[in-house]
């Protein structure tokens, strides 16, 4: 082993008072691209590891069931869930993408980043869920539908199941095929 050049030997300060022995280690200014680690963000991160949030496979029930969840724990007394076809439909009482009030995120940025679960310790809220695996997904509230999720025109055999009676706001989405 060659010996270090001072410039690459780092020693920590010393405290007064406090006698410690000094740690050496080398700082290297050259990094292998090969031992470089890659951070993935929200979506292919869940893409590439869906086992790390899903007990099996991924599919449209499993990721309605968190977006029940997730609707009741922020607050909603009425939920209700509904397929037709291929699309899943979760619908309730109160806009739960909208809350906490305290913590709204926009709904361009909830469906494509991990966001801290208000109500679950080291929770993700569930939408990103939907963005990670939905061809095609809208939210919709009373006389607003907005797509969230690819561009495909939305049916009306859908649009008719949207925002039922008592609900302010419904997520629609249909799962990626494989």
């Amino acid at each position: 082993m060659a010996p270090r050049a001072l410039e690459e030997i780092v020693r920590p300060r010393r405290l007064s008072g406090v006698v410690v022995r000094p740690l050496n280690f080398t700082v290297s200014r050259r990094y292998a691209r090969s031992t470089m680690i890659q951070v993935l963000g929200g979506i292919e991160l869940i893409r590439q590891k869906p086992q790390m949030y899903f007990a099996g496979a991924v599919t449209a029930s499993a990721i309605c069931s968190y977006l029940v969840d997730d609707a009741l724990r922020l607050g909603a007394s009425h939920v209700r869930a509904d397929s037709v076809g291929r699309w899943f439909i979760v619908s309730a009482d109160v806009d739960w993408l909208s809350l906490p009030e305290d913590r709204v995120i926009p709904i361009d940025r909830l469906f494509v980043g991990m966001h801290a679960h208000p109500s679950r310790i080291n929770g993700i809220r569930s939408e990103v869920f939907v963005g990670a695996f939905a061809e095609t997904a809208y939210v919709a509230s009373p006389g607003e539908v907005n797509a969230v999720v690819g561009n495909a025109p939305l049916p009306e055999a859908i649009s008719r199941v949207l925002c039922p009676p008592l609900c302010v706001r419904s997520v629609a989405f249909v799962v990626r095929d494989g």
